[in-house]
Parts: C-alpha cells; structure tokens; sequence
C-alpha cells in the first residue's frame, strides 16, 4: 500500500518540478538585466548597509530556528540551540536546491535521532504554517491601512484582499474543526488541528510563538528595505512591510526552491503600485535575496560542525550552555 502511495504521488513531485524550473527559467529570463547589476550592487554598496543586511538575515535564522525549537517542545522534543541552528541552515540550505527538501531532511532527522513521528511533525508544522499566515494577514492588513491613509500612496485593492484572506484563512483553519473522514483532505486538516491545540493551546507559549515571529518578519522587512535602500529606492516604512509581508506569504505556498522568483514577483508588485520603478524593485528584491544565499551558505557550512560537537555531549533536557 505504501509503495503504491509512493507511485501515486510521484507524477505529482514530477509535475512540481517541471512547473518550479518553468516558472525559474521564465522569471529568470525578465530578471537577466537586474541579475547581471548584483556583483556590481554589492561591491558598490555601503558597507554600513551590508554589514545590517547580513546581521537581519543571521537574526532571521535565529527567530526561525527558535520558534522551531518552541514548537517541538510542545510536544516533548527538546533540542538544544546549537542543534536547533544547526538543523535551520541545514533546512534552508537544501531548500535552495530542491522545493521543501529541507522539511523533508528535518524530519528524517529528528525522526532518527529524536524518534518524532513524521504525523506528529507534519501536523506542527501546520500549526506554524497557520500561524504565521493569521500574522501575516493581520500585520499586512495594518500595513496596507497605513498607506491607504495616506495621499501620496497607491495601495493595491488586490493585495489588501489577499491579506484579508490570509487572516481570515488562518482563524478559520485554527478554529473550525471538520468531520471525520477518510480522504486526504480530511486526515490534513486533523493533523493541522491537533498540532495547532498542541502548539498554541498554553497562553506562555503562544505569546513567545508570537513574539518570534512577529521578530522573524520584522527583521524581514528590514533587511528588504536595507536592500532597497542601497538600491537607491526610497520607500517607508509601511510600503516596506507590506511588500515583505506579501513576499513572506507567497513563501508559504510556492513551488520553487525557497520561492524563487515569487518572492520577487511579490515585492516588485507592491512596490510597483507605490510607483517604485521595477528594475529598482527587483534589484533590491535580488540583493536581499543574494545575501540570504550567501548567509545561509557560510552559516550552514559553520553550524554543521559547531551543533555536531555540542551534540554529543549535550543534555537529554537538550539545554544549551
């Protein structure tokens, strides 16, 4: 049965891939002129913004990493922070290479060494996933109200719509609880449910959940308007966050490694409707991106060794001195 599941599902993963490399080659081809600039760009840039670009992104692996580590402890998993780092840029890094290959490695991972039941992570990590689709709807729909409130902007009626309908997803998908039954669809949904009431069912830890997310996106945004600013774009601070925060959103669902090309696509838009040309845009989408590469690369390349050493003799409470 298995097997056969297995052969069910592979025309599936064929068709992810061929649509991801489509949509890479596609976007690539309109991105040529901005991709060409970004060795220039970043040779040229102030140092002062690159060190802050580099520092959000290293601060972004952190928030990442410990919801991460808040999150299976809800379930009794605990690791400690080297290993949680560790296994974060390890993710991220397989990511770059294949859609949700990271995922997929973490829970071979701590399914090996930790014995977490791929059931009981798969539903954690929609928890996570709702979660952070409720907050990002919620903070875009405040960012998208500030610029409507404001003369000079033009926000998008289309991108407020679609943060409404991330908010309104995410409480729906927390809240309501379908039937029994036996179709995949049903099993997904059960599986998001019992992680959700695992996850956010203490107040403790659904404030600490909430605040390292709303970290994880704020640094986000900063490093994305970093980027921009050494980019010679001048855009606020709410024009930043929404086109962060509908990047962030795109990330949830995209079929191309780490959301490549829709993360950009994303940001462009936004920035477009706040009349921010698209060459600029995408340039400082691309340098933003460019140093979360590299970040990832290095960081993944120094972690490694560093969590393997601390493992081995770290606790079984999995605290980390």
């Amino acid at each position: 049965m298995k097997s056969a599941a297995r052969l069910e599902r592979s025309p599936l993963r064929w068709a992810k891939l061929v649509v991801a490399a489509i949509v890479i080659a596609l976007l690539g081809s309109l991105a040529w002129p901005s991709l060409a600039q970004l060795p220039q760009l970043w040779q040229h840039a102030p140092a002062e913004l690159v060190l802050v670009l580099v520092l959000a992104h290293l601060a972004g692996r952190f928030f990442a990493s410990e919801a991460t580590r808040v999150v299976l402890g809800a379930q009794g998993t605990l690791l400690a922070r080297r290993e949680v780092i560790a296994l974060g840029f390890s993710r991220e890094l397989a990511s770059l290479m294949v859609p949700r290959a990271g995922f997929g490695m973490m829970g071979l991972y701590l399914w090996r060494r930790h014995g977490v039941r791929p059931e009981a992570l798969g539903g954690l990590a929609l928890a996570l996933v709702i979660g952070q689709m409720g907050l990002l709807g919620v903070l875009g729909l405040l960012a998208q109200g500030a610029l409507w409130a404001t003369a000079s902007a033009h926000a998008s009626l289309t991108v407020t719509l679609v943060f409404a309908v991330a908010a309104i997803g995410a409480l729906v998908a927390a809240r309501v609880e379908l039937p029994a039954g036996r179709g995949w669809l049903s099993r997904l949904a059960r599986r998001a449910h019992d992680g959700w009431r695992l996850a956010f069912r203490h107040p403790a830890r659904r404030l600490t959940l909430l605040a390292l997310l709303s970290s994880l996106l704020a640094v986000r945004a900063l490093a994305l308007g970093v980027a921009l600013a050494a980019v010679g774009a001048r855009v606020d601070v709410a024009g930043v966050a929404a086109a962060s925060l509908l990047a962030d959103l795109s990330m949830l669902a995209s079929v191309t490694p780490q959301g490549l090309g829709i993360r950009e696509a994303a940001v462009v838009y936004v920035l477009d409707c706040l009349q921010i040309a698209p060459p600029t845009a995408l340039a400082g989408a691309l340098l933003q991106r460019l140093a979360g590469v590299l970040v990832t690369v290095v960081g993944a390349a120094v972690a490694l060794p560093w969590a393997r050493a601390a493992t081995s003799r770290v606790s079984p409470a999995g605290s980390d001195s």
